[in-house]
Formats: C-alpha cells, structure tokens, sequence
C-alpha cells in the first residue's frame, strides 16, 4: 500500500502546519484512494464479468455435448443437438424424449407410405427361342 504523508506547507518555510493545511491534504489524500478503489472495483467487476461469459460459455458447450451423447445413445442422428433448448439438465432431456418421438413417428409414417406405393412391375420373361434373331443376340450380348 502506498504511504501518503502529510507534510508542512512549503510556501510556510519553517512554520508548523495549520489546519487548514492538514484538511487539505487530507481531502486530497481521501480523493486520491476514492480513485483508486474506484479503478480496483472497476478491474474486479470486468474480470468478474469475464469469468462470467467464460463459465456460460463453457454450459453451454457442455451441454450441446450432452445433448449429442443422449442423441446417440438413443439411435437419433447427433447433429439435432443443435435444435435443442440448451438451458438445463431436465429441459434437455425432455427436449431429447420429444424430439425422439417426433423423429421416430416421421421415419414410421414414411415407411408405411412407401410400403403402401404398388411394387414396380417386372418384365415378362420372354422364352429365347421365341425371340428374333436380332432380339436373341441382343439379348445374349447385354448379359455378357
């Protein structure tokens, strides 16, 4: 800490120090540490101010990593992770159990669709000594 000493007057010379002196270097001396206390709280509210974003940033990664583990885990792809409230813990998972019903009821309903769609149809064989000459070796030449 610094050391602020009061001191005669030098204007005086040899004479002792009056009180008007000492309370002027006093309120000097008051608006010297208001200053500095003023400057460390400044200091210590943006340092604390950085731990702040630096921790909500570091939930917030560890929870997007949550999120893709619990996707995972449960068959879903990882990159839905980042549709997902990242808030906590409980609003995660409940985020997770509806989105895997979503996604589940969509992949069922698409499959139903296509199993409902008519199954191509398939040519009909043709016996080889039916077909032409030119047809024949046509035929034989694309197997090959």
């Amino acid at each position: 800490m610094e050391e602020f000493p009061i001191t005669a007057s030098e204007s005086a010379g040899d004479q002792p120090l009056t009180l008007t002196d000492a309370e002027r270097q006093l309120t000097a001396l008051a608006q010297q540490l208001s200053a500095q206390l003023e400057a460390l709280s400044q200091a210590e509210s943006s340092r604390q101010q950085a731990l702040d974003t630096r921790e909500a940033d570091l939930n917030r990664r560890e929870m997007a990593a949550m999120a893709r583990e619990a996707l995972e885990e449960r068959g879903l792809p990882a990159g839905l992770a980042e549709c997902l409230s990242l808030e906590d813990e409980a609003a995660l998972r409940a985020a997770v159990d509806t989105l895997e019903e979503a996604f589940r009821a969509a992949v069922q309903q698409e499959v139903e669709k296509r199993l409902l769609t008519a199954v191509p149809k398939s040519a009909s064989a043709v016996s080889l000594s039916d077909l032409s000459d030119e047809d024949y070796y046509a035929a034989v030449c694309r197997n090959e």
